[in-house]
């Protein structure tokens, strides 16, 4: 099920990041995800996973 509201969750980037703590935002068919502290290099084209403790709970193409 798409989510409808704002959610708080963790997220990675990239295979090997650690878990980074962010708020996401539904809209529409995308998300905006806001990060707690600021990451670097997130690129169009990666993947963003999110995650509830060690449950996959979503993900996407980074545009």
């Amino acid at each position: 099920d798409k989510p409808r509201d704002k959610f708080r969750c963790k997220a990675k980037t990239r295979y090997r990041q650690v878990e980074q703590p962010c708020t996401v935002y539904p809209e529409n068919d995308k998300v905006k995800v806001v990060f707690d502290e600021k990451i670097r290099a997130v690129t169009p084209g990666q993947h963003i996973v999110f995650y509830e403790d060690d449950i996959v709970v979503g993900g996407g193409v980074i545009m």
